[in-house]
């Protein structure tokens, strides 16, 4: 009894010296809870060497699962969770603990109470992209589309959301968290550009209120992810893609703890391309490591190539263009994307080290992987200034998911592949909605103007059906990969006018 007495009576005084600081020294233990009741009671086991970070420093956990850290106001506290260990929450950073204030009401002794789940080399994800939600009429959008369809698979293991969660509006971060919450299949988060609370001292604070930590790091089957906060703000609206030099440290103490031959995946909102001190990141990483980047907030699908063992795919937007556009029959924006995607997110396989990928718009069947346009079908094409230029043969094929690396051909009426050209240019289904809206047709009542702009697409290829062709109807076959993981097919028929 005295024995106790003496030991709280120590941490009440050490509580109390800490209300004039700002950061401090904490403790605590990380553990198997073999019940899963969140508690660390009889039969549980203390798990040694478990990495725990602050966001910058790493400690491993003792023989007695026991580890002490300095954690600070602003900063997150997390286990770097080893393949075939989890948490019980939905939402799996939420189980982070977050330091908005240290007081004397603040714990000290932090448990990660932690389960254990059987888990396969091989596994499959769905990245998505800012769901981006405004107000109570855009969460709607959200659960009749990206949300719905999301419930209904059962064939993934957990979603990473790209961040942009909401469009710059606090008070919707509880209802997108919930929403998250009632969906069958796990999510980690990251944190976008418009998940920032532009009020505070520290913008991320909302967001890890609700989602735990803006960067951190777990293992996934022979996979390791690193999820990072690349959203620098100096205050106010104003932002830029840079990481902070606590983040670059966390990096270079996450992977000294990570094999070279694992599979890598970073996971950000700004596109690494965007990100000002890419290339101190890259020289923290090495030459040798095999990192897939996944990225957001540019509303298009998009990748990036910086060298041999490092590319990005810019997974496309969930809200498409910002929910914007036509309603069609369900009462639900077009939303079409500025690159001619339709409201998309991916679903990427993993394999050990090898990965491959697979573009899913929203509401789609899965073999819609391109659009094909062909001259000359669709009579609204000739009041459109930039289709009706075009050679009368040409045929434009919009691979959503290809880049400057993939090779698309094309075989009409089964006369045998041909090699199509990529071109830069509007993407025909942006140019013809674009035709309509300056011509006052579009939007109509209830319906919001696009938000698309005469930008070229960065996956488009050129083609040109032989003039020597007779019958009415001709069929046109479409195939583009590459070695980054991408193999698509698509076919149309057309007339012969």
């Amino acid at each position: 009894m005295v024995r106790y007495y003496f030991f709280l009576t120590t941490i009440i005084i050490f509580k109390f010296s800490l209300l004039s600081g700002q950061s401090t020294k904490v403790s605590g233990r990380v553990y198997w809870d073999k019940n899963g009741n969140n508690l660390f009671d009889r039969g549980d086991r203390l798990l040694k060497n478990i990495p725990l970070s602050n966001g910058d420093t790493i400690v491993l956990s003792s023989n007695k699962g026991e580890f002490e850290i300095e954690v600070s106001v602003g900063k997150s506290l997390f286990p770097i969770l080893p393949s075939g260990y989890d948490v019980a929450q939905k939402i799996k950073n939420s189980a982070f603990q977050y330091f908005d204030k240290l007081t004397e009401n603040t714990s000290f002794f932090i448990s990660f109470p932690l389960i254990k789940k059987e888990i396969n080399a091989k596994f499959r994800i769905g990245a998505v992209g800012d769901v981006q939600i405004d107000n109570l009429q855009e969460a709607f959008y959200a659960n009749k589309t990206i949300m719905a369809e999301l419930l209904s698979r059962n064939d993934l293991d957990f979603h990473i959301f790209l961040g942009d969660m909401v469009n710059s509006d606090s008070q919707m971060e509880p209802i997108i968290s919930s929403m998250l919450k009632q969906l069958n299949t796990p999510s980690w988060v990251v944190y976008g550009n418009h998940d920032r609370n532009y009020d505070a001292k520290h913008q991320d604070s909302t967001f890890n209120s609700y989602f735990g930590a803006s960067h951190y790091a777990f293992n996934y089957g022979e996979v390791h992810f690193i999820v990072l906060n690349n959203v620098w703000s100096d205050g106010g609206r104003a932002y830029k893609g840079l990481f902070s030099p606590e983040q670059i440290r966390f990096v270079a103490n996450d992977l000294a703890l990570v094999p070279e031959n694992k599979l890598v995946v970073l996971c950000q909102h700004i596109p690494m391309a965007y990100t000002r001190n890419k290339e101190e990141l890259f020289s923290v990483i090495g030459d040798s490591r095999k990192v897939l980047i996944l990225s957001g907030h540019t509303h298009r699908v998009e990748r990036h190539f910086y060298t041999d063992n490092i590319s990005e795919l810019g997974v496309g937007a969930s809200c498409g263009g910002w929910w914007t556009g036509e309603r069609y029959f369900c009462g639900i924006p077009h939303a079409l994307m500025q690159d001619g995607s339709p409201r998309n997110y991916f679903i990427i396989d993993f394999d050990g080290s090898d990965y491959s990928f697979r573009f899913k718009g929203v509401g789609m069947d899965d073999s819609k992987q391109m659009n094909i346009w062909v001259n000359g079908q669709d009579t609204i094409d000739t009041y459109v200034k930039t289709l009706k230029e075009l050679d009368k043969n040409s045929v434009i094929v919009n691979v959503y998911a290809g880049s400057e690396r993939t090779k698309v051909f094309m075989n009409i009426n089964n006369n045998g592949w041909q090699a199509m050209e990529p071109i830069r240019m509007i993407a025909p289904e942006v140019a013809r909605i674009i035709a309509m809206n300056r011509s006052n047709v579009f939007p109509t009542k209830f319906s919001r103007k696009s938000a698309l702009r005469s930008s070229s697409s960065p996956h488009l290829w050129l083609g040109y059906i032989p003039d020597t062709i007779e019958v009415n109807t001709g069929k046109i076959e479409i195939k583009a990969f590459d070695n980054y993981g991408l193999e698509v097919y698509g076919s149309n028929l057309f007339l012969i006018k």
